[in-house]
């Protein structure tokens, strides 16, 4: 298997670190990173349907999956997915958030956050 880690230029290297360290430093190390995109469609019944809360009902929704979050931490992964992952994640009544990731994502698809996963590990070293 193959991943490749696409980045325009020096400064969306630069600027996604700094988002990064945000996201590390409210306490979310790789592996909640990538539990949370993993797991933004639980609990669909079909492949158009969208999960839709706001921060404090993403809060609930993950804890119903045994992801452990506080709206804070959740606050910063979601500003760093809407900024750089748009196709994800929007944000279209302010306060509330969208899933847009499809149902049917394999884990082996998650190539395209390879770059998250190893600045979060490095980071934690």
């Amino acid at each position: 298997m193959k991943y490749e880690v696409e980045i325009k230029d020096e400064e969306e290297f630069l600027s996604k670190i700094e988002d990064l360290k945000l996201v590390y430093d409210s306490g979310i190390d790789d592996i909640i990173f990538m539990k949370v995109v993993q797991n933004l469609h639980n609990g669909l019944a079909r492949f158009g349907d969208r999960n839709e809360f706001d921060l404090k009902g993403w809060v609930v929704f993950f804890n119903k999956y045994h992801i452990k979050i506080t709206v804070k931490q959740l606050e910063h992964v979601f500003k760093y997915l809407l900024k750089y992952y748009p196709s994800v994640l929007s944000n279209p009544k302010g306060d509330i958030f969208k899933q847009l990731m499809p149902k049917n994502i394999k884990n082996d698809e998650l190539g395209s956050f390879l770059f998250e996963k190893i600045a979060l590990k490095g980071m934690a070293t």
